[in-house]
């Protein structure tokens, strides 16, 4: 498939394209009574999360997004959509229905990509032919922006010889964050700083001379974002802890010179375990999760005057929870082809993420699983894949993944 010269995107893109309306002698018969010659010319996209957007750059926050990618082309009605990932070329979604008269001379249908990382993801469409025969070229390439649904922002710890105290938390990769104390709306009354963020999403940094106040982080691209630390220089310092996985329950011991008591607290900020401190060592234990989860350990001093006091947090993960396991691969069902297009009825756990790779473990196409389980898994099968040799799908959930399952690749 070759480029067409670049389109431009969003509002601009449906201004643009009223030039392409086909003329009287081209456009289908209104009883379909003279099929179309199919034309090449790429699609557009133009919505995503029901909204137009201006430039080439769209923010979301659903990982998992819908997008429309429209046409002024009839020789495109009852075509199928493909979205697939710009670099890799693995499929993210394919249309919900066959492209379709949205209004007067104007075609379209809609998918929901595969679910997408933090960050930006370059993304292309094309159609393929109702009959499998013919494909459109490939659309200019969209950067969708996937912003976080939430930040996170850590006290790490506290240095009463130097009075500096050291941060650390989450934001939108490769961005920039604003951290600082006495927010108030968007503004930082107190000391504030901008933070660079890394290409992982992390960011560290440290404030001298800070006030018994709280730490804020803002982010503002595309949606508002903020994360909430307590902080006072007289806290405990932070435990040290070892965490191990017994099964149904996780296991904590808190290592730990100053405090009242031991608090385990969970993402939102509840209280999941507590036991007083007695001595160097505290034992606590709370139950599994039934998904990855980070929790909070605190050393926590009470007075009268001050209430209670925590100290900087010690983070756990739990990788893994007592959620169903994946100890069987997915079942293929029938398999299809169309062109260089392969369908196959995969059954899987429900919400399970479904993927399809090649014998060199490159991911071909993946789908999250419904409720019953069944899935239509379709994906582009490069050239250099003869007919007669297998891809492989295997599903993941909870952190786990499946041993993967094979199939082979039908004749055209």
């Amino acid at each position: 498939m070759s480029r067409t010269p670049a389109l431009s995107l969003g509002a601009a893109a449906l201004v643009a394209a009223a030039a392409l309306v086909p003329s009287a002698a081209n456009a289908a018969a209104p009883g379909g009574s003279s099929p179309q010659a199919w034309s090449a010319s790429a699609p557009v996209f133009d919505l995503i999360d029901g909204h137009q957007f201006l430039g080439d750059s769209p923010a979301s926050q659903d990982r998992t997004p819908r997008v429309r990618v429209s046409t002024y082309e009839a020789s495109h009605v009852g075509a199928s959509l493909v979205v697939r990932d710009a670099v890799t070329k693995a499929e993210l979604c394919t249309g919900d229905l066959p492209v379709r008269l949205i209004s007067a001379a104007y075609y379209g249908t809609y998918c929901s990509l595969s679910a997408l990382p933090i960050g930006t993801t370059d993304v292309e469409a094309f159609y393929v032919s109702a009959d499998g025969d013919e494909e459109t070229d490939v659309s200019d390439v969209l950067h969708i922006q996937e912003l976080p649904q939430r930040i996170e922002l850590d006290v790490v710890g506290y240095d009463a010889d130097t009075d500096t105290v050291r941060l650390q938390g989450t934001g939108m990769p490769d961005e920039a964050i604003e951290v600082g104390q006495g927010l108030e709306g968007e503004t930082f009354s107190g000391i504030h700083k901008t933070v660079d963020v890394a290409d992982d999403g992390t960011w560290q940094t440290t404030f001298a001379s800070p006030a018994d106040a709280a730490f804020d982080s803002l982010l503002v691209k595309g949606a508002t974002l903020q994360a909430h630390a307590e902080f006072a220089k007289g806290a405990p310092t932070t435990p040290k802890v070892v965490a191990t996985d017994h099964g149904d329950q996780i296991l904590v011991e808190a290592i730990a010179t100053q405090g009242d008591r031991i608090v385990i607290r969970d993402r939102s900020g509840r209280d999941i375990a507590s036991a007083p401190r007695t001595g160097p060592s505290t034992i606590l234990s709370f139950r599994a999760p039934t998904a990855e989860a980070d929790f909070f350990v605190h050393a926590v001093t009470t007075t009268l005057e001050t209430g209670d006091i925590l100290s900087p947090a010690e983070k756990i993960t739990v990788k893994q929870g007592v959620g169903p396991r994946l100890e069987t691969a997915p079942v293929v069902g029938n398999v299809t082809r169309a062109a260089s297009r392969v369908t196959a009825a995969v059954t899987a756990t429900p919400g399970a993420l479904v993927t399809a790779k090649d014998d060199t473990g490159a991911i071909l196409g993946s789908r999250i699983a419904g409720a019953t389980g069944v899935v239509q898994l379709s994906v582009t099968v490069p050239a250099t894949v003869r007919a007669g040799s297998e891809l492989f799908v295997e599903q993941s959930k909870n952190g786990q993944t499946s041993d993967r399952e094979a199939f082979e690749i039908p004749t055209v």
